[in-house]
């Protein structure tokens, strides 16, 4: 990018930036005479003061700014302009504009790895980040009542479209040159409202870190969950960076048959879920005690109706946990939570015939022991850390420990 060049391409998004509330056409105009009149000035090939400023000094607080240079110590008061900074730099630096021009032409550090950032970016940026963390609607930057409780500059709705759009082209160049030449891709599905979506995720090494950014989400029309289907939206994910399946070393996700078979068709080796496989065995584990674990259910059902919540709340904070079938660990959850308020249960008079007996009692007491085991092993599996030598032997104790899983 030529000096030049890049005068009018930060004035042009400055003018998006700060151009809300005025209507379309007029905005365009004054972007498209800023435009003209930056090609037809002198100043089109002059580097911007701020720019200078923020290359030489560092910024310390209260409009006191130090010289990269020298040391010294310059005061510059906020919306005054640079004028004092610049006759500094004019006084006591002679040729600093070519310096800088040099550096411009032989580097490609930006100018954010010095710690600056213009106001109007990094106020877009946190609008962006709220937007997206807290995944809220884009027209919301418009809100009168949300703009009022900000203290950020306000922008329209156009200007965050258009930075995000900026941002994901970003990322998506830095992810086409981090990704190489080899790389795993791991995925999972799920279905919301009766629409199927697949996530992407890339899985490689960068500078010695583990990363996985996400590459792609992307719904499945009903009907087409094959795998070749799968194959297909792999291809067209990979495709964005500039990459082929050909570069895939293996994939991860869940051991089901339609995944076998995406590996099979793309010719590289599953590496299954090894949370999924867990999860079925400890689901085989607890086959035999579903109708203790039932009783269990049902009282803590029970529990949560008005009357019955009413009365157990006089006797402890502590709510009941009823178990979801398809997550082992929500019955971990829910056996500690009996296990832990059974005496305050005995209490509620209209559930005394749902307690499970004392021999019943010792049954789940005792079974508990065992969920803990396997709730240690699933929060390890969590980690970040963990690696796949570490799940071997994870799972050679559990196995060794547990009688019904040998042989299987």
């Amino acid at each position: 990018m030529t000096p030049a060049f890049g005068v009018i391409h930060t004035t042009v998004a400055s003018l998006e930036i700060t151009g809300q509330g005025r209507p379309p056409g007029l905005f365009r105009r004054q972007t498209r005479a800023s435009i003209s009149s930056l090609q037809h000035s002198p100043r089109a090939t002059m580097v911007s003061n701020k720019l200078l400023c923020a290359f030489f000094f560092t910024p310390l607080g209260q409009g006191l700014f130090r010289c990269k240079t020298c040391g010294l110590n310059r005061k510059q008061v906020a919306g005054s302009g640079y004028s004092n900074l610049l006759a500094h730099l004019a006084g006591k630096h002679e040729g600093y504009e070519a310096q800088f021009a040099s550096f411009q032409n032989n580097s490609n550090r930006p100018l954010q790895s010095f710690g600056f950032v213009p106001v109007e970016a990094s106020h877009l940026f946190q609008w962006i980040q709220w937007i997206v963390m807290r995944n809220m609607p884009i027209h919301e930057v418009e809100d009168p009542l949300t703009r009022t409780m900000s203290k950020l500059q306000p922008v329209t709705v156009k200007a965050v479209k258009k930075g995000m759009e900026g941002i994901a082209i970003k990322i998506g160049q830095k992810l086409e040159k981090e990704l190489g030449k080899l790389f795993d891709l791991m995925f999972d599905g799920w279905t919301h409202a009766g629409v199927h979506y697949i996530a992407v995720f890339a899985v490689y090494e960068a500078d010695g870190d583990l990363c996985v950014p996400l590459l792609g989400l992307s719904p499945l029309a009903d009907g087409t969950q094959t795998a070749d289907a799968h194959v297909q939206m792999f291809g067209n994910i990979l495709d964005v960076y500039n990459k082929t399946d050909d570069m895939v070393a293996f994939l991860v996700g869940d051991n089901c048959a339609t995944n076998q078979s995406v590996a099979t068709k793309m010719g590289v080796p599953l590496v299954g879920c090894a949370s999924h496989r867990f999860n079925l065995a400890v689901n085989k584990f607890l086959a035999p005690h579903e109708d203790l674990l039932a009783e269990v259910n049902t009282l803590m059902v029970e529990l949560q109706k008005e009357n019955n919540f009413a009365e157990l709340k006089k006797h402890t904070e502590l709510l009941p946990v009823k178990r979801n079938v398809t997550r082992w660990s929500s019955t971990f959850t829910m056996v500690q939570r009996y296990i832990r308020i059974r005496g305050e249960i005995k209490k509620v008079d209209a559930v005394e015939d749902l307690i499970p007996t004392g021999a019943k009692h010792r049954k789940l007491v005792a079974l508990f022991e065992h969920l803990k085991k396997f709730e240690s092993v699933c929060l390890h599996l969590q980690r970040d850390s963990t690696d796949m030598a570490e799940v071997r032997l994870m799972f050679d104790a559990r196995i060794a420990d547990t009688p019904s899983w040998q042989n299987t």
